[in-house]
């Protein structure tokens, strides 16, 4: 044992604490126990007690069921394997029983905000039955926080019940720690049956005189089951053919507003009697929510559009949009919020946390075997204009018939709604993967798998016949860049630079220009043969050396290179930079034994920079990288630059991210902000990479972006100013 482990009190000040949101391998750093690799389970608690020069943590393990091995041992933990939680709500979760729920709990970090300010004498709300479905919510007050030793570990509430509720019995317990009145119930509850209430109970005796049109709400919520079925089927006579899915107008104020019926019930201090309705409005309204009301949430829907009203409120109307009615969308899809968006609207600028735009029912819905389309759509628009030429081009005498069609939907029913709303509906979608099928030379658009390259092939080149983003020095254009190179055995983590360099030199061509963007297939044939098993994007693509006729330097000096010899690659440097020379530092290189009957080439040099190049450095041209879109078992999914620079942030969608419904239901696409994606592409990440002898141990979207990339899309920002 070293030294540090001697001042304990000392050493606890500085503990992190942390909940591992995923099983992994640790290895034991000290201490003495049977075994040098143990498993550290999704859910089981940990404690950081030093930060080591690699980024790792030497942690200690709280074990509730005390296993041997994690008693007095120390072990080395990788942080991306673990989520951070504060030192009260670590021992909040301790008491947790299901390790699952902990990693829920542990991973909801506005809940956790919430749940940290929680004090005793607080409100809040009690989910009786531990059944999701039952959705019962009971309000209470915090009468104890504190170890129960006779319940187990961690920390417990002890809530008194407000009101009288015959679905809970006393327990006697509660004697011990607290005090309830004469006829109070008072019980024991663990963090998982909580949740916060922000404000309290509301004057309902107001909503019943009919002052107030919409029930107050807070938006940190805990999730209740949408039902299709009134939770009240005993009053229907009293609001005749309304029901779940029905498009009602409510009179809000002075003013008419429209939207769907998502949910009706009797809510937490209302009357039994008073049935309210929660509704979907086609526009935002200022007391709006995104589905939640008191912390509970009945549905999701975009921000400042549901309300809750008492139902007496809603009027059925049979309004019709599109010639379809909304109610059949709505049934099919999910929501109801996705209008046509004319004009037009810039990408999305993230400013602040990446959190706040991120989470479900964000991005485009996939349906139907549309991922291939939906990553690559996302990938294209989201937070970057690069391809935004593809939106406005004016038709001319070669475009078909419906290329103003096709040229609207993806741009008015698409684009703008993602980049405005942040969602996009799977139908819209459909209208688009129609319209190509019907057009394009390649079948099974709307219904069967596709590659990326396939529905670039049919909307960009056939049907938007759009100018090729590549010109190439052979005299053909592309849309995309093909990878073509042999496997090197001796590579274990190929980078994208070192892949297109040496694929450039294998097929002996050149860009003839800076593109504005640069679209990369990896080496991967079908579906399931790599020949890598990983491959690492870089951040910055150098390009310098595969554009024709652009400067370049001497790979030994620096100055401006006249000359090439393909046959010097890699003896002098890496990559083509290797293989330019100056006349002088050519004659000395050449001069070798192993050289001399290499044969250079004369390069073309720009004659506006061979005058001026005594008097400034050759200049690097560079291309970032703006998303990465990969395949795992026939699905795609991408990880997307939010923003332009080496600091923006990084968010992994996917547009089948969960499911509502079985058959007749529909997917929910997510967006998830990735902290950790520069790390796995750094030179830190490389290194931690190239030790890795199992690519299992990798966090999810490390691995999925490593293993599984298939196309990666670089931009250029300068060429994008003049484009």
């Amino acid at each position: 044992m070293d030294k540090r482990g001697n001042d304990k009190n000392a050493e606890r000040s500085n503990v992190i604490h942390y909940v591992a949101k995923k099983t992994t391998l640790l290895n034991r750093i000290s201490g003495s126990c049977d075994v040098n690799i143990s498993k550290l389970r999704a859910g089981m608690l940990v404690e950081a007690v030093e930060v080591l020069r690699d980024g790792g943590l030497r942690i200690r393990v709280t074990d509730p069921a005390g296993a041997d091995v994690w008693k007095n041992t120390e072990w080395l933990c990788h942080r991306y394997d673990l989520v951070p939680v504060s030192s009260i709500m670590w021992q909040y979760l301790a008491a947790v029983a299901s390790p699952q729920e902990r990693v829920k709990l542990a991973t909801d970090k506005q809940l956790c905000k919430e749940l940290n300010d929680i004090k005793l004498n607080s409100k809040v709300l009690l989910q009786n039955d531990p059944a999701p479905s039952s959705g019962e919510l009971i309000s209470a007050v915090i009468k104890y926080i504190g170890p129960v030793p006779e319940l187990g570990f961690g920390l417990y509430f002890g809530l008194e019940i407000l009101g009288n509720r015959h679905s809970i019995q006393n327990v006697e317990l509660t004697q011990k720690y607290f005090t309830t009145p004469a006829q109070g119930i008072g019980i024991f509850v663990d963090l998982s049956n909580i949740r916060p209430c922000k404000t309290d109970l509301l004057d309902f005796g107001e909503l019943e005189r009919g002052n107030i049109d919409i029930i107050d709400n807070v938006t940190s919520v805990c999730n209740v089951p949408v039902n299709n079925e009134s939770q009240n089927v005993g009053h229907a006579d009293k609001f005749g053919e309304l029901h779940i899915g029905s498009y009602v107008e409510i009179q809000l104020g002075s003013s008419r507003n429209y939207g769907f019926i998502r949910w009706i019930g009797a809510l937490p201090g209302i009357p039994p009697e008073k049935l309210i309705a929660g509704v979907e409005l086609e526009d935002e309204h200022p007391q709006g929510t995104d589905g939640a009301c008191n912390n509970v949430r009945y549905f999701h829907c975009k921000p400042h559009r549901a309300v809750f009203v008492d139902i007496n409120q809603c009027h059925s109307h049979n309004r019709i949009d599109d010639g379809e009615p909304k109610k059949m969308e709505f049934d099919k899809f999910g929501s109801t919020g996705n209008s046509v968006v004319a004009g037009m609207v810039r990408p999305i600028s993230v400013k602040g946390d990446l959190e706040t735009i991120c989470g479900k029912y964000r991005g485009i819905q996939g349906h139907h075997n549309s991922c291939y389309l939906d990553a690559t759509l996302f990938s294209m628009f989201t937070f970057t204009n690069v391809f935004d030429s593809l939106l406005f081009r004016p038709p001319n005498e070669k475009d078909c018939a419906q290329y103003e069609e096709v040229q609207r939907v993806l741009r008015e029913e698409i684009v703008n709604p993602l980049r405005k709303n942040l969602f996009v509906r799977a139908d819209r979608v459909m209208k688009l993967r129609t319209l190509l099928e019907k057009l394009s030379s390649i079948s099974g658009l709307t219904s069967e798998e596709k590659d990326p390259e396939e529905f670039l092939t049919s909307l960009v080149a056939q049907i938007l016949n759009a100018e090729p983003f590549l010109k190439l020095s052979s005299g053909q254009d592309a849309y995309h860049y093909q990878l073509f190179v042999e496997k090197d055995d001796h590579l274990n983590l190929p980078t994208v630079q070192q892949l297109l360099e040496q694929s450039f030199l294998t097929s002996d061509i050149r860009l003839k220009e800076v593109p504005s963007c640069l679209i990369i297939q990896m080496p991967r044939f079908g579906k399931s043969f790599k020949m890598y098993q990983k491959i690492q994007p870089s951040q910055l693509l150098d390009v310098t050396d595969i554009i024709e006729d652009s400067p370049r330097q001497c790979t030994v000096c620096g100055k401006l290179a006249e000359f090439e010899c393909k046959e010097c690659y890699g003896q002098c440097g890496v990559g083509l930079e290797s293989i330019a020379f100056c006349v002088k530092c050519l004659e000395k290189v050449h001069s070798h034994e192993k050289r001399k009957s290499h044969k250079a080439k004369k390069l073309t040099v720009p004659i506006e920079f061979a005058i001026l190049q005594e008097h400034c450095p050759v200049p690097r041209l560079y291309m970032e990288l703006s998303a990465v879109v990969c395949i795992e078992t026939s699905h795609y999914v991408s990880f997307v630059k939010c923003g332009s620079g080496s600091d923006a942030p990084w968010c992994f969608f996917d547009s089948m991210a969960d499911r509502k419904g079985e058959q007749n239901g529909y997917n929910i696409p997510e967006m998830v902000p990735c902290p950790d994606f520069p790390y796995w592409l750094s030179e830190d990440g490389a290194h931690y990479l190239a030790e890795l002898t199992d690519d299992r141990q990798l966090p999810e979207h490390a691995k999925r972006l490593l293993c599984d990339a298939y196309m990666c899309m670089y931009q250029s920002p300068d060429v994008m100013m003049y484009r």
